[in-house]
């Protein structure tokens, strides 16, 4: 007749802590907080996103403009920050709509007319080198790609000259 009863064995849900000293939040500012969190987290995402690209975006929007559909990337930085001696790289990525590894000339006219819409819209004298990246994506994520990296003192002249082949003759 010393049967215990069952609301001794489990505690009742009006227990809160095994430790009645603990202090907890309540779940409403739980909820509040992560609200905030997410608010902030966003509006440095946005403050970030809007500081990074600024110095690029009226070349963005200008090789837009001259390339309906290019999706044009433009970004400046130095790889690996952090150690001296790499050259600021100003990129330049755009979508084409022709295979730019088989058409090497084309290509070469598209990045001699995206070099000057950048230099006409980004302060160039930050930079050491150029590199413009131009793709075509196909059916089944197939991509054709084709690079030209040059430091900017050579993009002063066309990347593909032939004044030294008229001079020789």
């Amino acid at each position: 007749m010393n049967a215990a009863h069952p609301s001794d064995e489990t505690p009742g849900p009006s227990v809160r802590s095994p430790h009645p000293d603990e202090k907890t939040i309540p779940g409403h500012w739980v909820v509040v907080g992560m609200l905030l969190f997410g608010i902030l987290m966003t509006a440095s995402l946005a403050l970030y996103w809007e500081m990074y690209t600024r110095p690029f975006r009226p070349a963005q929007e200008a090789i837009a403009a001259k390339f309906p559909g290019s999706q044009p990337r433009v970004v400046g930085g130095r790889y690996k920050s952090h150690k001296e001696g790499n050259p600021e790289v100003l990129r330049v990525v755009t979508r084409v709509d022709f295979d730019p590894s088989a058409d090497e000339d084309r290509s070469r006219e598209r990045a001699a007319t995206l070099y000057e819409i950048v230099s006409d819209n980004v302060d160039l004298d930050v930079y050491k080198v150029l590199e413009i990246h131009l793709y075509q994506l196909l059916p089944e994520d197939e991509l054709r790609k084709w690079s030209l990296k040059q430091p900017l003192d050579e993009w002063d002249t066309p990347p593909e000259s032939d004044a030294g082949d008229a001079a020789d003759e």
